[in-house]
């Protein structure tokens, strides 16, 4: 996936969203002609950059028990869970204030819901269409559930038997992750985190504080010891393996994973580290990183 062109096209499709949504919520419009809107951002959606990375993971048992008996026949569909002219709406409806705040939101929609696929047979594919109309469709779970089409994970030895699954492997590990994100986004946009849920608004490092304009953000705090480390333990990270592991010299290193799609990577004086963790990871990571340098820690 070409991470620039998918956010200079999402980004252009979310100021067409906000361009045109006066316009679909006012009474000059007929339902005909607001579904008209609707598809035509559905297909605006299709056209973003697709890639294996928006896999699920996971294929109908039909799919699977269909290549047991005939593997260079069966034909697999990318069905995308979240129908199109739904997303449409949904960016009008249940999306547009999220849009207004940054439409940087919209290439996060697409990448964790919008642009999801799993692997069907054509025959299921066909199935699930009057079960995903606007009017009717609920969620990706329900409609596959009418469908009587049931989904399971591939693993590693699935992947390995079929040759026709091999363009869809990735890192397990990767996808599991991504789901957890997905879960993880979930939750917090419906429980907004409490500011005594979080461990530390500041740092200190060796009797000093490392971040003094205090915003309330472990995230801030985070960037701050990393950029720090760089500065004073730089000649330190080739050579050690925990200083490696978190700093790289390329900003889209395999390692950072999806961290470089959700353009959650940091670049300090020729060294690169992801911010894509949560809270309890980064305090971890800083652990790790203190012990190895030395550095005495003190979360305020």
């Amino acid at each position: 996936m070409n991470k620039v062109t998918l956010k200079e096209k999402a980004d252009i499709l979310a100021q067409v969203v906000l361009l045109t949504a006066d316009l679909y919520h006012s009474e000059l419009l007929n339902e005909a002609q607001k579904g008209l809107l609707e598809t035509l951002l559905g297909a605006g959606i299709w056209y973003l950059p697709s890639s294996k990375l928006l896999f699920s993971g996971k294929i109908s048992k039909a799919a699977i028990n269909a290549l047991e008996t005939e593997p260079t026949k069966t034909k697999l569909v990318e069905e995308h869970g979240f129908p199109r002219k739904v997303a449409g709406r949904s960016l009008y409806v249940n999306h547009l204030n999220d849009l207004k705040n940054n439409v940087s939101k919209l290439e996060e929609l697409y990448i964790n819901k919008f642009g999801r696929y799993n692997l069907v047979l054509k025959a299921e594919n066909d199935k699930l269409k009057k079960f995903q109309k606007v009017d009717i469709f609920t969620t990706e779970e329900d409609a596959y559930t009418k469908a009587d089409i049931e989904l399971v994970e591939i693993d590693e030895k699935t992947f390995n038997k079929f040759p026709v699954l091999f363009k869809y492997k990735i890192n397990l590990q990767e996808i599991k992750f991504s789901n957890k994100a997905t879960s993880r986004n979930r939750e917090k946009s419906q429980h907004k985190q409490n500011i005594k849920d979080v461990p530390f608004l500041n740092i200190e490092v060796n009797g000093k504080l490392l971040f003094t304009d205090n915003n309330n953000n472990p995230t801030d705090c985070y960037m701050a010891f990393m950029k720090y480390t760089i500065d004073i333990h730089h000649k330190k990270i080739t050579n050690s393996t925990i200083l490696s592991k978190y700093f790289k010299s390329d900003s889209e290193d395999p390692a950072f994973g999806r961290a470089v799609f959700y353009n959650k990577i940091q670049t300090h004086q020729g060294y690169s580290f992801s911010t894509y963790q949560d809270t309890k990871s980064k305090v971890k990571i800083i652990n790790e990183i203190a012990n190895e340098t030395g550095d005495s820690m003190l979360y305020i």
